[in-house]
């Protein structure tokens, strides 16, 4: 009883700030995640457990699959080369950057590693901020999405391989075999299967079958993609881009936007806030100012200047650059793993928390100032 209680509260309160961030013109994401760093670090109202844990993780999912169905898949193959580009050049520009640390004393290892952590993208972030103010299917838009998830995929081959030859785990061959079945697995799903399911399950007389059937092609996709070794929220993108194929995309959308705007979203990103540290008694001051500085100008440079180079706007570009700011999920695992791996200490992991505290916050901040310039 005590968890139900707990949940109807977070919704509660979420909504509540979500209502007032809305009236403020200011994104409600930002207010959703403060809120949950005041019922949790600050207030500790709030603890965080395996059950709000299963919510937001599922949350993150169908953030994810929203995405999918709101993409635009002939735009954004339209920003296909702009989208590589970006990608390879949001990851590399920061990886670049990070051996500026060998400069206060770090081994090149370490500082590999700190560059690794700021590879990915957080793309919950971003993509929340543009389906709020409806510049998703923009051509900054597409590209971001493109890009953010792309470079999710290459900070994931990179953390992976990373691992067979720093951490000394797993087998590079076997992970080669699994990035090509999974590859396999998601083309006959989008070529050959999903519009005959959907289509099968259009037939039967239960309410809401067809709703039904595309949540669970969603979960056992993402389920499969980390399996395989790729984040989940890979697969859940790539569920949702298959259903927008097919001639049930609208009915399944307002479907999915009514359990993820009522539930799902909130959760994720309380627990956000939730899972924060203030505890940051050791504590780089310097460390930290320089890899905020590079996790910024690396993606807003490196991606900026690829999107302007494949034939995007200055304006356009610098969108693209800043929508790629946002560090999150990917980054924190990759930091957890080299924090308990010895790879990185207390105090550059600290200096990682709020790194990515603070790009999770300025982005969608940001993204909104410069879409309402265009106005």
């Amino acid at each position: 009883m005590n968890e139900i209680l707990i949940l109807g509260f977070i919704l509660l309160v979420t909504k509540l700030v979500s209502e007032l961030f809305l009236r403020l013109k200011m994104p409600t994401v930002i207010g959703v995640i403060l809120s949950g760093i005041v019922c949790g670090p600050l207030l500790n109202i709030i603890q965080v457990d395996n059950n709000i844990l299963f919510l937001s993780e599922l949350g993150i999912l169908f953030l994810m699959f929203t995405a999918g169905l709101e993409t635009d898949l002939a735009n954004m193959k339209k920003q296909g080369k702009a989208s590589l580009l970006a990608a390879f050049a949001g990851v590399f520009a920061p990886l670049a950057m990070s051996f500026l640390f060998m400069f206060f004393g770090m081994s090149i290892k370490t500082s590999y590693v700190i560059g690794l952590t700021l590879t990915a993208t957080s793309v919950s972030i971003t993509v929340m901020t543009l389906l709020e103010i409806g510049k998703l299917n923009t051509r900054s838009g597409t590209t971001i999405l493109g890009a953010a998830v792309i470079d999710d995929v290459i900070a994931i081959i990179l953390l992976t391989v990373s691992f067979v030859f720093l951490f000394h785990s797993g087998n590079i061959f076997m992970v080669i075999g699994k990035f090509g079945l999974l590859a396999v697995v998601i083309i006959a799903i989008y070529k050959y299967i999903i519009n005959g399911v959907l289509r099968i399950s259009s037939k039967f007389k239960a309410p809401d079958t067809i709703l039904a059937v595309s949540v669970i092609f969603m979960l056992f996709l993402s389920y499969f993609s980390e399996s395989m070794g790729v984040a989940g929220i890979t697969g859940a993108y790539v569920a949702g881009v298959s259903i927008t194929q097919t001639h049930f995309r609208r009915r399944i959308t307002e479907g999915v936007n009514t359990i993820v705007n009522t539930l799902f979203i909130s959760m994720f990103f309380f627990v956000v806030g939730l899972k924060t540290s203030l505890n940051m008694g050791d504590l780089n001051i310097l460390i930290t100012a320089i890899l905020i500085v590079i996790s910024i100008l690396g993606k807003v440079l490196g991606s900026g200047t690829a999107c302007l180079l494949s034939g995007m706007t200055f304006d356009e570009s610098f969108k693209v650059g800043v929508g790629m700011i946002p560090r999150g999920e990917v980054g924190l695992v990759i930091a957890s793993m080299a924090f308990n791996n010895n790879f990185i200490d207390q105090t550059i992991y600290n200096s990682f928390v709020i790194m990515i505290l603070l790009t999770t916050m300025i982005t969608p901040i940001w993204l909104n100032i410069l879409y309402k310039k265009n106005k």
